[in-house]
C-alpha cells in the first residue's frame, strides 16, 4: 500500500508537559486510520499535528513522500490539501446548507459552474438532496454532522481528519451515524485519521487502529487483532470488556503455560513466551467463558475449571451479564460472564465456571 502520510518520531511538548512523545505512524493511500484512547492521551494533538495547527517540538511528518511539518518547518493547514470535522461540527449558522458546503470553493475561486457541480456531486454522496437551502437550525444533529462532512469533502482533499465528530450525537444516531459514515467515506476512497475516546467506533469504522496512552502509541494493529490478540493490560482493558487473572508460571506445553493462581489452574496461550517462574496477567474474555450448574460439573478437569457463586445477574436483551466469585473470600476473585438469554442462573446459585486454552492469553 501506498504511504500517503507519515508520522516520524513526532514530539510536542506544552512547557513541561508532554502530550505527544516519539510517536511513529503510517498510513496508507485510501487507509481509514483511528487515534483512539481516553482524555488527555494525545490523540487530538496528534490530529492538530496533521493538520498543521500545532508545530512539533521534534520529529517530521510526510505527505505523499514530502515533509509538511518539522520543529522548523509547517506548511499552512490551507496548502496541505486536508479536509477537516470538529467536534461542533462548526457550521455557520447564518448560511444556507448550500452556502456552508460551496463557502469553501468559493474562497478558492472556483468557477461558479464547476461549484455547482461538486456541491450537487457531494450532496448526493452524503444524502443531503433536498436540504440545500435550509438552515442548520433546521437540521437534525445527523443532517448537521454530513453537512460539516460535506464541507470537508467538497474540494476533494487527500486526507480528511476527524476529530470526534459524532460525539454531540444521541446514542442511537450516533450507531447509525458510524455505518453511514463509514459507507459514505468508502466510496470517496480518501484517507481518514479519526480520533475518538469510544472504541466500539474505532472498532466499526476502522481499517486499523493506534491505541494511545501517555502521549505513546501503546498498541496499534488491524480492529479484530487489538480485540481478540492484544498484547497490553491496557489495551485489553480499554478495547471490551476483560477479565484478568494473576499468577505464576507453572509449566509451558506445546504453546501453552500453566498458570497457577490462588483458586486454580489456568491453561492459556503463551502469547508473551513467558517461562516457568514468571508472574504473568491472564486475559479472558467474558464472551468465552461458559456456566454450568455445580450438580451438572462432572468434567474432572483440573484447568480452566473453576468452582463459583453467581453474586449478580443482569437481563440486557440478548446477553445476561454475571458476575461470578471464584475462590475465597480472601483469595478470590470475580469474574465478568456474558450469556446468551434467556436467564439461566440467578444470585447465589452454585456453578462451574469454564473456557477453552485458546481463549485465554498472556498480557503485559
Amino acid at each position: 500500500m501506498t504511504k500517503k502520510l507519515q508520522l516520524l518520531e513526532i514530539t510536542k511538548r506544552f512547557g513541561s508537559f508532554t502530550a505527544v512523545n516519539d510517536v511513529s505512524l503510517e498510513i496508507g493511500e485510501g487507509e481509514f486510520v483511528s487515534l483512539l484512547g481516553p482524555s488527555g492521551c494525545g490523540k487530538t494533538t496528534t490530529l492538530r499535528l496533521i493538520a498543521g495547527f500545532e508545530k512539533p517540538d521534534a520529529g517530521e511528518i510526510l505527505l505523499d513522500g514530502a515533509p509538511i511539518s518539522s520543529s522548523s518547518f509547517v506548511l499552512p493547514p490551507e496548502r496541505r490539501a486536508m479536509g477537516m470535522v470538529f467536534q461542533t461540527y462548526a457550521v455557520w449558522p447564518h448560511m444556507t446548507v448550500y452556502d456552508n458546503v460551496a463557502y469553501g470553493l468559493r474562497l478558492r475561486k472556483v468557477p461558479q459552474t464547476e461549484i455547482k457541480e461538486r456541491v450537487a456531486k457531494i450532496f448526493q454522496t452524503v444524502g443531503l438532496v433536498g436540504q440545500e437551502a435550509k438552515y442548520p437550525s433546521q437540521l437534525s444533529g445527523g443532517q448537521q454532522q454530513r453537512v460539516a462532512l460535506a464541507r470537508a469533502l467538497v474540494y476533494e482533499p487527500e486526507v480528511l481528519l476527524l476529530d470526534e465528530p459524532l460525539s454531540n450525537l444521541d446514542a442511537k444516531l450516533r450507531e447509525a451515524m458510524r455505518f453511514e459514515m463509514r459507507r459514505i467515506l468508502e466510496r470517496t476512497g480518501i484517507t481518514v485519521v479519526y480520533v475518538t475516546h469510544n472504541q466500539e467506533e474505532a472498532l466499526v469504522l476502522s481499517d486499523r487502529v493506534a491505541v494511545m496512552k501517555d502521549g505513546k502509541i501503546v498498541e496499534e494493529s488491524h480492529p479484530e487483532t487489538l480485540y481478540a490478540a492484544p498484547k497490553t493490560k491496557f489495551v485489553a482493558d480499554f478495547i471490551g470488556l476483560a477479565n484478568f487473572m494473576e499468577g505464576t508460571a507453572e509449566a509451558v506445553e506445546d504453546g501453552f503455560l500453566i498458570v497457577r493462581c490462588p483458586w486454580g489452574k489456568v491453561k492459556c496461550v503463551n502469547s508473551q513466551l513467558n517461562r516457568v517462574g514468571d508472574r504473568v496477567t491472564v486475559l479472558i474474555r467474558p464472551e468465552v467463558i461458559s456456566l454450568l450448574p455445580a450438580s451438572e460439573n462432572d468434567s474432572g478437569r483440573d484447568v480452566n475449571c473453576f468452582a463459583g457463586v453467581i453474586k449478580e445477574a443482569s437481563f440486557t436483551g440478548s446477553i445476561v451479564e454475571y458476575f461470578v466469585g471464584v475462590g475465597s473470600d480472601e483469595n478470590g476473585t470475580t469474574m465478568r460472564v456474558q450469556s446468551p438469554a434467556p436467564r439461566m442462573f440467578s444470585a447465589s446459585d452454585r456453578v462451574c465456571v469454564s473456557f477453552e486454552a485458546k481463549s485465554a492469553r498472556v498480557v503485559v
